[in-house]
């Protein structure tokens, strides 16, 4: 112990021995504090001291930011710019794997161009019928159909019809005696994905087949439902022909 204190006092440090607390002489237990008053700070009734070293087990370094010194900080730096360089690489990947949205803002340029060769291949992939021109006339169930003004013209009548009415009435009649499956029908018509409901496309039959029918047009023996596959329009048709089948589709 005497070794100590000369020790102490020849490298001119002073160690001490009383409690840091005012007016309090007991001997220090931790913390520069005595019993008393380190369990006070404890309970968070003195003030904490800053602490001065790293916060790493083993690292006696003096703390930095975040509480710890400069080497680890600069170690996990070093991975999140490493993380973020990696990133753009990882959006583009997902946007050419079919993601519809890749949630970073503001978006990098890299992604952006994924996003425009993806919808310039998807614009590509257009069928024949989505890039055919609109014609002038078109003959459909013994009447002639005027796309552009949306009419049906049947004799001295006309009826005017909505734009979707125009597109099944194109589609159905480019595919005259084919079958044109859902699939194509709401690709074309309805601008979405087939999940195996065909009520909005009945609707739309059923819509386009009153319009026909104010002017005269037997509609149902035009156009024939295939039950669980599509519509396929007749072009033998007639008011002498047997009614297309109407079973549920």
């Amino acid at each position: 112990m005497a070794e100590e204190t000369k020790a102490a006092a020849a490298s001119g440090e002073k160690k001490a021995t009383k409690c840091s607390h005012a007016k309090c002489k007991r001997a220090i237990r931790a913390k520069g504090y005595c019993r008393i008053h380190y369990k006070k700070w404890r309970r968070g009734e003195l003030p904490k001291g800053r602490y001065t070293r790293c916060h790493k087990e083993g690292c006696k370094k003096p703390m930095g930011i975040k509480g710890l010194c400069d080497a680890p900080r600069s170690v996990g730096e070093a991975a999140a710019a490493a993380a973020r360089a990696a990133a753009p690489a990882a959006e583009s990947r997902q946007v050419a794997l079919g993601a519809d949205c890749v949630l970073r803002d503001p978006v990098r340029g890299d992604v952006l161009i994924a996003y425009l060769a993806k919808f310039s291949a998807a614009a590509d992939r257009v069928s024949d019928v989505g890039r055919r021109r609109p014609t002038s006339t078109l003959p459909f169930a013994g009447a002639i159909v005027l796309p552009v003004e949306r009419q049906i013209r049947h004799g001295h009548q006309v009826a005017v019809v909505t734009p979707r009415e125009i597109q099944l009435i194109e589609v159905l009649a480019h595919a005259k005696d084919t079958v044109v499956s859902y699939d194509t029908l709401y690709s074309e018509v309805l601008q979405r994905r087939f999940g195996g409901d065909t009520s909005n496309m009945r609707v739309l039959l059923g819509k386009l087949a009153a319009s026909a029918g104010h002017i005269g047009i037997p509609l149902r023996r035009w156009i024939e439902v295939i039950p669980k596959t599509g519509y396929r329009y007749r072009s033998a048709g007639g008011p002498n022909a047997k009614p297309a089948s109407s079973a549920a589709a």
